[in-house]
């Protein structure tokens, strides 16, 4: 397009000045356009459809149509208007002289000779036309070229319409003539409303004719005159010619676009070349050719510039030849001569009326000492000369500071990576595949618009080899194939890096970029580049991409990444000194991680100090640190198994550092960087002893470890990530004796020790373990979420990686099944009437009540997950909307009445509900029996039976063994059924035709798939869990023998490593090794050949197995005392050694009866113990001990009594002679010899509810009272004769602080004592927030009962993390509690007012704390800082792990903020 000019006065209106008006001028003018208006009208009125410039077509569109790029044009104007004309004596004979006068004085007619004129008219415009030309016009137009054009649409005025110049007036009938109508009036032949307007194109298109047919003559009369200019000025500057067509297949001067390699920059320079052209621009353009030392000069590029102006632009090609006539000389390799001489002397002094436009592609091929000449010359064009610079390249800072330096005006633009996508899908769609069809060829286009990362390059040669295929499976392979052009591309990028003294830098980078599993930052990658070749890397970001040829590519977050995945198929794949071998470089990089980590900045920190502060000092010096930590592992899991480092390396790491590294994992708040280090460590591990035998010690250290680290990160996960420094003394200490862990760490430490685990060597392969008050039925595992469904309508869900509780769900009836939605994580349960559904933020969004025909059988998702597909006890699918649970449809697996030919269904009963469905929406089947009927299969999609499946040789037999289970293949083109039959074992099928595959002889129960279809776990009747290899023969993989329980339910995780299996009232969580396969992928350096198969036995693992009937269930432990009494769920009693935790011995206080005990109390000075049994017989001996410290029961007992009323609680008073027994019927004391000393009835309480708790608690200094506690009130007894000191409704406890008791939730009464201390502490949780609140209540004042009305609970409420789970007692000033995420803690009384932290000892596992009545298994140790607890039929004593500390900051509240009374004493 050539530039527009405007010469408009502020006087001029709208209708145009008069006179010839120049409207645009090209650089190179081949004819000349002269628009004449008519009657009325104006230069710039008639051709404007509105008085903007927008419309005025000759000037702002016409210049820019294709074809008229070397057209003048003009109006002409002259005093129309008839109204006036009146008083003039002009004629058109006037206005035509004038017009002849202006074009002969014009001079822009006169600078380049005689060029060919087209004279445009409107109505009486053409009558001023042929009277210029000649006044025999009628003679001379033979050898004129004429178009005439007439209105098709009268015009209308007022009332009337009618044609103003009629067809015979508008057409003139002379020979030659080309005559055509328009669609429209008089006034709107010559105004359009846009270029699109009918009209516009009509015009424009005869327009173009005479353009065309002009420029045939034109250039046949001045080719041989231009052809030996051009020769002239080629010879001049040394020039070839215009430039190949390498790119062709006020602003800011400079437009800056710069990318990745292939990124599309000289494909974007074609479109911008293309684009100028077609609008007419004068654009001259240059690409810098890689290779060609001659192109790439700045004395070639400019000598090509100045010849491609001269061939453009009239007054440059006259300007050069004046050069040349004159004789001047220049050097052509001089570029300052060639510059200063011919651009700055002659091109930069020319006047321009249009824009002009350079384009320069591959900058960066420039050497850079020419590179920053050229840049500084086209920085100093003069500002006056309208010329602009597209330049493109690869990112380059010498690009940038150039242009900066010398202060130009730039825009800068980036391609490639996402922000070209857009573009490349354009360019994608637009080469669709031909022949495929339209879902195909847009999912090619979707599939390589996603691989292309940004790169034209490959995004271009995929689609040219799509051209020349024909099949999907041949487009399937160009799309995961490399373009051999691309290697060409990439080869000669190395090669040219080869040259560079930077070379070893750039492999090592290479190295990095293509190995690591995730994108290193650029300081991560520095301090790796020096770890590994001890070079010390000082280029910027902006400097790393071209150090690596732009193979690689730094985003906006300073992660470096190769610019295309091809990058590291060549790297891999190249025959050069660049390629990688990957099993090498992996070695390296798990090598380099693994020095690190050994380092002295990742030793352990010094005993008693914590690792939080010495890491903060050195975190400088651990940038690498999250990489080599996260993902060494991964590097160990690819490197090659003929590498003996790495595995040297990891076992230095194992026995030193590994506590530092869990460590430091734990501190970024997740445990699934231990869960996939212990994959790849497996995946490592088996793929030495697969090629290579192992390092024996290295090995079974590495071993040792992976199954401590998952048991460490499922049993201990939660408590790491709240203090990450417990990995150092509280893991080791309470981890199995025999674990890795506790052999090489905890001997460091004697004083804490956990005692009384002697069961439990080492760990199994049962990683966790849960178990409930009630029955466990259902289990379900997302990648998220682990569900466990009972039998009281609860759902318990735990994190998946760290199995730490996060919540519960109500389905509100017992549950027999639970599913998760694999894609949309939501949750479905189902019981025996209702359905109740959970999104994945654990929202019920519906439940469903069902009748009873319908209680479902099997619940399924469908492969969209938007219906759930029930199986119900009507023998039908009933679909449901996964949204709102509403009725979809409905199949039914039977065959109606009219099917009577199947003997099979005529064996059914109507209303016979089937024993088992399954249904598998990937394969689109459904398989159904009956009770001792065969196995009929459904196509569900065309609702179609599809046959019977018989065992062989039982074929045509209705009478079938009972089918215990099926569970089809989860994979799709696996087409597979396997059916468990009572007493004859597993069988597999296809379900299509019905063939049997295999038959293992396992009295299954119970089956489930792993998600990848390999492995299926049967349970059978005996409680053993069988591993079988399901896609191939059933061989039997592995075995648990660990209970005898049969199982309920079992569910893998999605990532087929664990398997979750209830019965009883626990959840087992096991980790098996058969489940961990060999990687697919071989060595790349490994020649042998994989061992044949040789049969071996079984691996079989066997539980420690657990009775339920020999489980404590009360703990007796005076303080100060040397030993600790448990009673048994089965009656027993078991006296442990305080000190030692020692079992020392077990007796039966009622022989011949397994009657559980559940309180048990323990007076020491005495030696009485007192059981109370289940029946409620509560029997009371002595114990005495031998001065070698044996046990011994002394018989017959000092007291055995049946109570009436269940009993609640029992105590012993201080002296050791009287017995308090708390029943749901009142309160009873006896003394030793059996004598009831008093009855307090709950009925003789005024004021309080009679089923309201209540708490006994002897008066801590005072051993003559007996003090009761209800939620408001509090009493006082005599023990001697059990009488009320108090009034009859006690005295009011007063809560001093109204923050308090508004949003508390109401307490049990549950207040702690300690000997010798006045006070009684409680602590209560709020409802509505963190806070818990200290309540102290003190007793002192209740020794004048007399005279005391009330009495004051003094409330201090603090803000803990975790809400409290039980209070363990109160020794001095300290109370200590467990947290509901099990850590023991402690918090002063003294102070607590201003106190803004707590004490954290240490916690107890989570799947230990088990149970409502934890508090009757904690027993507190303070003499030697230790706390009992019993779990399961062991006894565990944490001995000294009081010690420990950890301070911990309240959760702070303004409005927490209280002034109190502190608590006395």
């Amino acid at each position: 397009m050539v530039k527009t000019i405007s010469e408009s006065r502020p006087e001029e209106d709208t209708h145009g000045a008069y006179g010839l008006n120049l409207l645009s001028e090209p650089s190179e003018p081949h004819l000349d356009f002269i628009f004449v208006h008519g009657l009325g009208g104006g230069s710039r009125k008639t051709w404007s459809n509105s008085s903007g410039s927008g419309t005025f077509w000759p000037k702002e569109w016409l210049p820019s149509e294709p074809g008229f790029k070397h057209v003048r044009i003009h109006s002409y104007g002259y005093n129309s208007d008839w109204t006036k004309t009146q008083q003039s004596h002009l004629s058109i004979h006037d206005f035509a002289q004038a017009l002849l006068a202006d074009m002969y004085n014009s001079p822009h007619l006169r600078k380049n000779g005689d060029t060919p004129i087209v004279l445009v008219a409107h109505s009486m415009g053409g009558l001023v036309i042929k009277k210029a030309i000649n006044d025999d016009f009628r003679h001379v137009s033979a050898d004129l070229q004429l178009w005439s054009f007439f209105e098709g649409v009268p015009t209308t005025s007022g009332p009337k319409s009618f044609l103003v110049v009629e067809k015979t007036s508008a057409v003139m009938g002379l020979p030659g003539e080309h005559t055509q109508f328009l669609e429209a009036d008089h006034r709107h032949v010559c105004k359009f409303d846009s270029p699109a307007h009918p009209n516009y194109q009509i015009v424009q298109r005869c327009l173009l004719r005479a353009v065309e047919d002009i420029e045939k003559g034109y250039l046949l009369h001045r080719q041989s005159s231009f052809k030996s200019e051009m020769m002239i000025i080629s010879t001049f500057l040394e020039i070839d010619g215009q430039p190949e067509a390498d790119l062709l297949d006020q602003a800011p001067r400079f437009l800056w676009l710069h990318g990745a390699p292939g990124s599309g920059k000289s494909i974007a320079c074609g479109h911008v070349i293309r684009f100028l052209e077609d609008c007419n621009f004068d654009c001259s353009y240059y690409f810098l050719k890689h290779g060609n030392t001659e192109r790439s000069t700045p004395s070639a590029f400019l000598r090509s510039l100045a010849f491609q102006m001269a061939w453009s632009n009239f007054d440059i090609r006259k300007a050069i030849l004046a050069m040349v006539a004159n004789n001047e000389r220049f050097n052509p390799n001089d570029h300052n001569m060639i510059w200063n001489g011919i651009f700055v002397g002659q091109i930069f002094k020319t006047t321009f009326y249009s824009p002009q436009f350079w384009v320069i592609d591959a900058l960066d091929e420039c050497a850079n000492k020419s590179l920053s000449t050229l840049l500084h010359m086209l920085s100093k064009i003069p500002r006056a000369v309208p010329l602009q610079v597209f330049l493109t390249s690869r990112p380059s800072v010498q690009v940038q500071r150039a242009l900066s330096v010398e202060q130009s005006l730039m825009l800068e633009l980036e391609t490639g990576g996402e922000s070209s996508k857009l573009d490349i899908a354009k360019f994608l769609r637009s080469r669709r595949p031909c022949g495929s069809e339209s879902d195909l060829s847009e999912r090619i286009v979707s599939e390589i618009l996603a691989k292309s990362n940004g790169i034209f390059l490959w995004a271009s040669l995929v689609m040219n080899r799509l051209d020349e295929t024909y099949s999907e499976e041949d487009m399937e392979d160009v799309l995961h194939n490399v373009p051999t052009e691309m290697n060409d591309f990439y080869n000669r990028i190395a090669k040219a890096i080869a040259d560079t003294p930077n070379k070893e830098l750039a492999k090592c980078i290479l190295k990095w970029t293509v190995c690591t599993s995730r994108s290193l930052s650029v300081d991560e990658l520095r301090e790796a580049i020096r770890l590994d070749i001890n070079r010390t890397l000082t280029a910027t970001k902006d400097r790393l991409a071209h150090l690596c040829g732009d193979l690689i590519t730094v985003d906006r977050q300073s992660n470096v990444h190769v610019i295309h995945q091809t990058v590291m198929a060549f790297l891999v794949q190249c025959d050069s000194e660049f390629k990688i071998n990957l099993g090498a470089a992996h070695a390296r990089l798990a090598e380099v991680c693994l020095g690190y980590l050994t380092g002295k900045d990742f030793a352990p920190p010094p005993r008693g100090r914590s690792r939080s502060s010495s890491t903060s000092k050195t975190q400088g010096d651990l940038v690498l640190a999250d990489y080599a930590c996260a993902h060494f592992p991964f590097h160990l899991a690819h490197c090659s198994s003929g590498i003996d480092a790495p595995l040297l390396l990891l076992d230095t790491f194992l026995g030193s550092n590994v506590l530092t590294w869990i460590d430091h994992v734990a501190r970024r708040g997740s445990l699934m960087t231990l869960v996939r280090a212990v994959q790849n460590l497996r995946a490592f591990l088996s793929r030495r002893v697969k090629y290579l035998p192992l390092l024996d010690k290295q090995s079974r250290l590495a071993s040792a470890w992976v199954t401590d680290l998952a048991h460490i990160a499922a049993a201990f996960g939660s408590n790491l990530i709240d203090l990450p420094s417990c990995i150092y003394v509280m893991v080791p200490a309470i981890s199995p004796p025999q674990s890795i862990i506790h052999q090489l760490f905890a001997k460091d430490s004697r004083r804490h020790r956990l005692l009384g685990v002697s069961n439990e060597r080492n760990w199994d392969d049962r990683i966790s373990c849960f178990i409930y008050e009630n029955k466990a039925t259902a289990v379900a595992t997302s990648e998220q979420y682990l569900a466990v469904g009972l039998s009281k309508g609860i759902i318990m869900l735990y994190d998946s990686v760290t199995l730490q509780l996060v919540g519960n769900l109500d389905h509100g009836e017992p549950i027999r099944c639970l599913a998760f939605g694999a894609a949309t994580a939501s949750l479905v349960a189902y019981g025996a009437r209702k359905i109740s559904f959970w999104d994945s933020r654990r929202e019920c969004l519906w439940t469903k009540k069902l009748r009873h025909a319908r209680s479902p059988i099997s619940i399924s998702f469908s492969v969209e997950e938007d219906e759930l597909l029930v199986c119900g006890k009507d023998g039908q699918i009933h679909y449901l909307c996964a949204k709102d649970g509403s009725d979809r449809d409905e199949l039914p697996l039977f065959h109606s009445s009219d099917s009577e030919s199947d003997n099979d269904d005529r064996r059914i009963l109507p209303g016979t509900p089937p024993s088992h469905v399954r249904v598998s929406p990937v394969h689109g089947l459904a398989a159904v029996t009956y009770r001792c009927a065969p196995v009929t299969i459904w196509d569900i999609e065309r609702r179609q039976k599809l046959g019977i499946f018989y065992r062989p040789g039982t074929e045509g037999i209705y009478q079938q063994v009972q089918v215990q289970d099926m569970v089809f293949s989860p994979i799709p083109e696996l087409d597979l059924l396997a059916i468990a039959y009572d007493g004859v074992g597993i069988a597999t099928c296809d379900p299509w035709t019905q063939e049997q595959h295999d038959l293992h002889r396992i009295d299954a129960r119970i089956m489930v798939s792993s998600p990848d279809g390999r492995t299926l776990v049967a349970g059978d009747q005996y409680g053993i869990i069988h591993f079988l290899a399901f896609e191939t023969s059933l061989k039997v993989l592995y075995r648990i023998s660990a209970f005898n329980a049969m199982l309920q339910c079992v569910a893998f995780s999605p990532d087929n490593l664990r398997v979750y299996e209830v019965r009883d009232n626990f959840c087992n969580v096991w980790e098996p090794p058969a489940l961990v396969r060999r990687p697919d992928t071989f060595d790349d350096n490994s020649s042998e050949s994989l061992s044949i198969e040789v049969s071996t036995p079984v691996p079989e693992m066997i539980a420690r197995p657990v009775s339920h009937n020999d489980h404590i269930t009360c703990v007796a432990y005076p303080e100060d005392s040397k030993h600790i009494f448990c009673g048994r769920k089965n009656g027993g009693l078991s006296i442990y050694d305080a000190a030692k935790g020692t079992r020392l011995h077990d007796f039966r206080l009622y022989p011949n009866r397994s009657y559980a005990i559940k309180h048990l109390e323990w007076h020491d000075k005495r030696s009485v113990l007192i059981a109370v049994s289940t029946i409620n017989r509560c029997i009371a001996v002595r114990v005495s001990v031998t001065p070698r410290g044996a046990c011994e029961v002394v018989l017959p007992p000092i007291f055995d009594r049946h109570i009436e009323h269940p009993v609640r609680h029992v105590l012993i008073n201080y002296p050791g002679d009287l017995f308090h027994f708390t029943t749901l019927g009142g309160d009873e004391v006896w003394d030793s010899t059996g004598e009831l000393v008093g009855r307090y009835d709950n009925s003789t309480t005024l004021g309080e509810p009679e089923h309201e708790d209540k708490q006994w608690i002897q008066h801590p200094t005072n051993a003559d009272f007996l003090l009761m506690l209800r939620r408001t009130r509090i009493h006082v007894f005599r023990w001697a004769t059990f009488e009320p000191l108090t009034p009859a409704t006690g005295l009011p406890l007063i809560i001093s602080s109204a923050a308090c008791s508004a949003d508390m939730s109401p307490p049990p009464a549950e207040w702690t004592s300690h000997r010798g201390c006045q006070l009684l502490v409680r602590a209560r949780r709020s409802d509505k927030d963190r806070r818990t609140c200290f309540e102290f209540l003190d007793v002192s004042s209740l020794i004048n009962h007399s005279t005391t009305t009330s009495v004051s609970v003094n409330c201090l409420p603090k803000g803990l993390p975790t809400h409290v789970k039980v209070v363990i007692g109160l020794h001095k000033s300290l109370l200590y509690f467990v947290d509901v995420k099990g850590w023991v803690s402690s918090v002063t009384l003294k102070g607590l007012e201003s106190a803004v932290e707590y004490i954290r000892h240490f916690f107890i596992p989570r799947s230990w704390m088990v149970g409502e009545n934890l508090h009757v298994l904690l027993r507190l140790m303070p003499r030697t800082n230790s706390i009992a607890m019993a779990h399961q039929d062991d006894l565990l004593i944490f001995q000294g792990f009081l010690d420990l500390e950890e301070k911990v900051t309240f959760v702070m509240d303004e409005a927490l903020v209280r002034q109190f009374p502190e608590p006395g004493g």
